[in-house]
């Protein structure tokens, strides 16, 4: 290995040490705030005032669970309603508490190992190592260990880690995706080709999987066209994100999660009333939680532009098209929002690319039909009418439409 870059991972490895130290007291600094009450008491004053009045009556039952019954699993069961609510220092203090009631359960550890991975990667590998001495068996241990080791330069290492996930997943795309990438890292181009182009004939593949491997492959190939041409199409059977590995020591984590259904439905309730305030928190609070959803990313843009940030939606519309380029019902609130802006050029090659993608996309259709007419756009126009027949051949009202206009074209001179 070459001396600077030697250098380069101790100064890294130092700064995030450091990085570490400063997580550390400011956790020893909650746990001794906080540590003072007994084993089975968890202090009241750990928690906001401000909370939801929900979340403080499952808070409340928690504490009183580790009153009666103060086990590892009582302690843990808190933390993990905190993680779900974003309380992570709370979190961090119960799930500690948990491992020193459970030195020798894994979960817990794990528990912090990803907390820690947010801050202090160090940290986060050492918590890894100590789970894997206590159990090897779960595929998503050695996958986050070694995409924490990559991000740390130690690339052998992270190999070894990642090539365990592989085996234990049964080779799983998003494992073979990272593995693609570190083998770039190694200056390995041919190895990547081969482990991308074997992610994506994984029926587990999803699209996200399919445009970053062609990516991949424009990168490291960018006058070989067929390359990427070389890759299996996007199929409507493909699902749009690939599916994670399986997550079992996080399960009641995401027990606890808000429902989605339940904070769309209220947050839609709260937009209708023009509340966009309290709709775009409820909102922005889906998007941390399911950060990878483009439906929620669009509606939180929907809710931008009808309070009036129709800039900052379509900002936001740019980036779901470009992550999420093959969900038509994108580009066509993106076609909405710029045609709001009154960049009907833009607008309609946003909604051309969303029947693109789906052909029997009545909304769009219906918002081309739109803008053809207020250009005058006839052929065009007419185009669009037999599409949407053809589409909804009971619609009585733009049947009516449509011979009206085919009478106003008739009657135009030549």
């Amino acid at each position: 290995m070459k001396p600077n870059r030697i250098s380069f991972r101790s100064r890294r490895l130092q700064i995030l040490t450091a990085a570490g130290l400063a997580m550390a007291l400011v956790i020893f600094a909650s746990i001794n705030r906080w540590g003072r009450a007994g084993t089975n008491d968890v202090p009241a004053e750990m928690f906001p005032d401000d909370l939801a009045d929900r979340l403080k009556e499952e808070i409340e039952q928690g504490r009183k669970r580790i009153q009666r019954n103060p086990t590892a699993g009582s302690f843990g069961s808190l933390g993990e309603l905190c993680v779900a609510n974003k309380l992570l220092r709370q979190a961090e203090w119960c799930f500690r508490k948990a491992s020193l009631l459970a030195p020798d359960d894994p979960k817990w550890i794990y528990q912090l190992a990803v907390m820690a991975e947010k801050v202090n990667l160090v940290e986060a590998i050492a918590l890894y190592d100590k789970v894997l001495s206590l159990d090897r068996s779960v595929e998503a241990v050695h996958y986050r260990r070694g995409l924490a080791l990559a991000r740390v330069g130690s690339l052998e290492e992270a190999e070894q880690s990642l090539q365990a996930a592989a085996e234990l997943s049964q080779q799983h795309p998003l494992v073979l995706k990272s593995l693609a990438q570190l083998r770039i890292m190694q200056g390995d181009s041919e190895g990547a080709r081969a482990l991308i182009r074997q992610a994506v004939s994984d029926s587990r593949a999803g699209l996200d999987i399919l445009d970053e491997a062609k990516r991949l492959l424009m990168r490291q190939s960018p006058h070989d066209l067929t390359s990427a041409s070389s890759l299996p199409e996007a199929g409507s059977a493909r699902p749009p994100v690939t599916s994670p590995l399986p997550e079992p020591w996080l399960e009641g984590v995401i027990r606890h999660l808000p429902q989605t259904a339940e904070i769309v439905a209220q947050a839609s309730e709260f937009s209708s009333q023009q509340q966009y305030g309290a709709a775009l928190e409820m909102y922005e609070r889906l998007v941390r939680i399911e950060d990878r959803n483009s439906r929620i990313r669009t509606a939180h843009a929907t809710v931008l532009m009808d309070a009036g940030n129709v800039q900052q939606a379509l900002e936001e519309m740019e980036k779901v098209c470009k992550e999420f380029p093959h969900d038509p019902l994108a580009f066509s609130r993106r076609g909405a929002i710029e045609f709001r802006l009154g960049n009907v050029p833009a607008a309609i090659i946003s909604f051309e690319e969303a029947v693109r993608l789906k052909p029997d996309f009545v909304d769009a259709h219906r918002a081309l039909l739109l803008i053809f007419q207020l250009q005058k756009l006839t052929d065009r126009v007419d185009a669009e009418f037999r599409t949407l027949l053809a589409l909804v051949p009971a619609d009585q009202e733009l049947q009516e439409q449509y011979a009206m206009f085919q009478r106003d074209r008739s009657q135009q001179p030549n």
